[in-house]
Order: C-alpha cells, then sequence, then structure tokens
C-alpha cells in the first residue's frame, strides 16, 4: 500500500476559527480532515484574515462575491 496521503478537495463557506456557531464547526471540520489528508479548502473571502493567522495551512482558495451580493448586503446590514 502506497504511503502517500489521499488528495481532498473541501468547500466549506463559514470556516472561521474566529466565529461562534457554524463557522467554527465548519474550521473544526476543516482542520481535522486536514491531519488526516492532503486537503485543498475553498472558501469565503470573508474569511480570509482569520484563517491566515495560521501559516500551517498552505491550500486555501477564497471566493470573492460579486458586486450584486455585496450590494445586497450592504442593505441588510
Amino acid at each position: 500500500m502506497s504511503n502517500k496521503k489521499l488528495k481532498f478537495l473541501l468547500i466549506v463557506e463559514q470556516c472561521n476559527p474566529d466565529w461562534a456557531s457554524v463557522p467554527l464547526v465548519g474550521y473544526n471540520f476543516f482542520q481535522k480532515i486536514n491531519n488526516l489528508v492532503d486537503t485543498t479548502l475553498v472558501t469565503h473571502i470573508r474569511n480570509k484574515p482569520a484563517l491566515e493567522k495560521h501559516p500551517e495551512y498552505e491550500k486555501i482558495f477564497y471566493l470573492e462575491e460579486g458586486n450584486l451580493t455585496k450590494q445586497y448586503y450592504k442593505i441588510l446590514a
């Protein structure tokens, strides 16, 4: 059997170690799975500041919001 780690693509929109509830749960799932396999995370750009505090995670791609979504959340906030 090969000693290579499996490669995973994990898409977790809410993945933030600094927030409570669902974002923290998403981060905990990512953290545990990353310990087992070679994980690439795809998440929302709003999680970038918190995840950059953890340089051990090298393979993270951030998706930005479109202009329409940004305007929608400005109205709601």
